[in-house]
This record gives structure tokens, sequence and C-alpha cells, in this order.
């Protein structure tokens, strides 16, 4: 018996300093949140691919092909998350166009900050019809 209240005490001691270490990691600031997708890029960047596939640049076809995908799978997600239209039946070209004429507006936004504030008017103007 003594051999087995030993071995518990030995196991005490490693679970009390995982406690402390972890106690001293969650004490520690979040860091901020990871982006990843076309999202980071720059609105510059998608006037670039928009402007490329009206001249068939074949590379920025493929670029606004990625970032039209990723724009359907944000809002996909924000939907899912939600459990409504956040863009309320708009098309994901309508968006694309809608999109685009801000970052035209204003290249140096990134496509996530701007892509957010198509939903946000999008669920004001849901709001104001109800």
């Amino acid at each position: 018996m003594k051999l087995l209240l030993r071995g518990l005490a030995i196991l005490h001691v490693p679970v009390t300093g995982l406690s402390l270490f972890l106690a001293v990691g969650a004490a520690q600031a979040e860091p901020p949140p990871v982006l990843w997708g076309s999202g980071v890029q720059s609105c510059k960047r998608l006037v670039q691919a928009s402007d490329g596939t009206d001249q068939g640049v074949e590379a920025d076809i493929i670029e606004y092909g990625r970032i039209q995908a990723w724009l359907a799978g944000f809002v996909s997600g924000l939907n899912l998350a939600t459990d409504r239209d956040v863009l309320n039946g708009l098309a994901v070209s309508a968006a694309m166009r809608q999109i685009e004429a801000e970052c035209r507006e204003d290249p140096q936004r990134d496509l996530f900050s701007t892509t957010l504030g198509l939903v946000r008017e999008s669920m004001q103007f849901d709001q104001l019809l109800r």
C-alpha cells in the first residue's frame, strides 16, 4: 500500500506542475486572430485581377476566380454561423462587383474589411425591411 501511495505522490507533482504551467499560459495575452486566404490581400490586387481578366490575362483570370471562391466560402461560413443569408439573396457575381467598386475607391483596404462592410450594409438593409 505504501508503494501505491508513493506512486500517487509522484503523479501529483507533475499534475500540479502542469496546472501551474496552464495557469501561467492562460494569463498571457491572446494573439490576434489569424486571417487566411484572399481576404488578407489588398483591394488593389482585386482591381488588378479584374482589369487583367477583362484583358484576358490568364494569371489574373485565375486570381479573380480565387478571390471569388474565397468570397463564396466566407459568405457561406457566415450564413452557416448566423443561420441566415447575410447578403439577402445577392449573387456572388453581384457581390464581387460591389466589392470591386469599393476597392477602386480605396485600393489600400484589404478584401476582408471591404467584404465585411458589404455584409454589414446588407444586414442593416435587411433590418430596415423587417
